[in-house]
């Protein structure tokens, strides 16, 4: 009897760390600060759009993110909610969105993609982990560049 409650007790305490272990996996590679780049091009009716932008995301312990959306014409936006990875994908769920608009006005580009931030999309998007500090993620449009703690360097060339 008590050789069963003593591997009974193991069973509990070995899924306890697994289970434990698992969750600490998932979420421990992409948390912290990071800057980015991106580059996006957009085929319409008037022609093709590309857009260079870079930004600045927190993601936080608690699994929510802060993220700074800044394109090289001044448009953009703040957005911050809650984070959900996985080994290979992420999803942001936004739950606060700010458009930053300058006295300007917007061509139908920037306010859609840019201003309402539909650019980077709650779907689970693809990422690629290039090293420790670096990360590639793809986005229906695009792909953006991550750097943890420092300034991205250029890729040598983006292939999809």
């Amino acid at each position: 009897m008590i050789k069963k409650g003593i591997l009974l007790t193991l069973a509990v305490a070995i899924g306890v760390v697994v289970g434990w272990g698992i969750s600490q996996y998932s979420n421990s590679h992409i948390q912290g600060h990071y800057f980015a780049r991106s580059a996006s091009m957009y085929k319409s009716e008037q022609g093709n759009t590309f857009n260079e932008s870079t930004v600045n995301v927190e993601f936080k312990t608690n699994g929510h993110y802060d993220l700074l959306y800044l394109t090289n014409k001044q448009v953009g936006f703040t957005s911050s909610g809650q984070y959900i990875v996985s080994p290979v994908s992420i999803s942001l769920q936004e739950d606060n969105h700010d458009k930053i608009v300058p006295s300007r006005e917007l061509a139908f580009y920037e306010q859609v993609m840019v201003s309402q931030g539909a650019i980077l999309s709650s779907d689970m998007m693809e990422y690629v982990k290039l090293n420790e500090f670096e990360i590639l993620l793809m986005t229906q449009y695009g792909i953006t560049h991550f750097c943890k703690g420092r300034p991205c360097s250029e890729l040598e060339r983006y292939s999809h």
